[in-house]
C-alpha cells in the first residue's frame, strides 16, 4: 500500500507490505527527505480492538543493514521484519501503528500532517491473528 507521510522534515514514510503467513513479514518503504545525523528507532505498535497495545516490536531503522544516519537525501530505502505474535493472543484484527524514535532520549519524530495535529505515530494497517 502507498502512501506519502513525512516524519520532521527528516524520513518520509511510501507505503508497506504485509506478508500474511506462519511468521508474518512486514516490508517498509522509506526516503531520506532532510539530513539524518542519527540512527533513529521504529517502533510498531499492534492494537488490540479495545484500543490498548496488546503487543510491540521497536527495531533499528536501517535498510540492508545501512542504519537511517547513513542514509543519503532523497535515496529510497526498503526494510523487512518478522512480526513476533505472542504466544496466547486472543484471534482479532489489530491495527499496525508505526512512529520513529530516539530510545536513548525519548524523542520521537513528528508527523508532518496539514489536516491533523502533530502526531507522533500513523496507522498502516491491520494485521489479523488466527488462534
Amino acid at each position: 500500500e502507498k502512501r506519502s507521510v513525512n516524519f520532521d522534515g527528516k524520513i518520509e514514510f511510501l507505503g508497506f507490505d504485509i506478508k500474511h503467513s506462519r511468521a508474518p513479514e512486514i516490508v517498509y518503504y522509506w526516503k531520506a527527505t532532510g539530513k539524518i545525523k542519527k540512527d533513529w528507532t521504529a517502533f510498531v505498535h499492534f492494537i488490540s480492538p479495545d484500543g490498548k497495545i496488546a503487543f510491540q516490536n521497536d527495531h533499528l531503522l536501517s535498510s540492508g543493514g545501512k542504519p537511517s544516519s547513513k542514509w543519503i537525501k532523497n535515496e529510497s530505502y526498503k526494510e523487512s521484519f518478522s512480526i513476533d505474535v505472542p504466544k496466547g493472543i486472543h484471534s482479532g484484527t489489530y491495527q499496525i501503528k508505526i512512529g520513529i524514535w530516539d530510545p536513548k532520549t525519548g524523542k520521537r519524530l513528528k508527523v508532518k500532517s496539514d489536516f491533523q495535529k502533530k502526531m507522533d505515530s500513523i496507522t498502516v494497517g491491520e494485521l489479523n491473528v488466527t488462534g
